[in-house]
């Protein structure tokens, strides 16, 4: 009888750990999500200009004006979206790229769904930059996705930036910025807590599954160090 006592505590014990094994590495990947997003907007803050009219399509920014347009027809009445290309205008110099991003068109009104225009601040260095951020598509999402980011600085320089879906942990605004144009909710490193959730994921598996792990590895080795 006490043999077979020792055999369920062991079998309790190694079905602990395994159960524990198999939860750990989503709930890390958790953990890293939760520990870089709150880095990252402790660090930055972003915030998107609203434009003329509330139409998202226009910022001014330390004297120089910023402007997104387009060559789109309106028909009265209607709900649609269409892909074409959208002109960018920095102090009426022309950035743009051919690439077409989503329009809504609504009611005579045009709304912008892959560019946007953004103020980042810098808490650590304290400075301020306008941010033009473009999603270009690839053929298969997200992996071809990649953004391009026009940066315009106070004094009017502006630079250029390009990253890949893979590379936008770091540096951790480019997931900030991302945000505002990718169609979906996007992750730091990792989509584990932006997926649609289920009883089984999360709640289930790892969470609880975790919770199992940990009670049935602390019985069965309770049991097996006191014999």
């Amino acid at each position: 009888m006490s043999r077979l006592n020792d055999l369920a505590m062991k079998a309790l014990f190694i079905t602990g750990i395994v159960l524990l094994l198999l939860s750990a590495y989503p709930i890390y990947l958790m953990l890293v999500e939760v520990i870089v997003s709150e880095a990252a907007y402790a660090r930055y803050e972003v915030s998107r200009y609203t434009g003329e009219n509330y139409d998202y399509r226009s910022a001014e920014f330390y004297g120089h004006r910023i402007a997104l347009s387009d060559s789109l027809v309106m028909q009265s009445a209607t709900d649609n979206e269409v892909k074409a290309p959208v002109s960018i205008s920095i102090d009426g110099k022309d950035y743009s790229i051919p690439s077409p991003i989503e329009i809504h068109i609504y009611n005579g009104t045009k709304s912008y769904r892959g560019i946007a225009l953004l103020n980042l601040k810098d808490r650590q260095t304290g400075s301020e930059r306008l941010v033009v951020i473009q999603r270009v598509d690839g053929e298969q999402f997200p992996e071809d996705t990649r953004y391009r980011i026009l940066f315009v600085y106070p004094d009017g320089a502006v630079t250029e930036e390009w990253f890949s879906y893979t590379e936008r942990a770091d540096p951790a605004y480019r997931t900030m910025l991302a945000t505002f144009v990718h169609p979906e909710p996007l992750g730091f490193r990792s989509q584990v807590l932006h997926v649609w959730p289920s009883i089984f994921y999360p709640i289930i598996y790892p969470w609880l599954s975790c919770l199992v792990g940990l009670i049935l590895s602390i019985i069965g080795a309770r049991s097996i160090l006191r014999r």
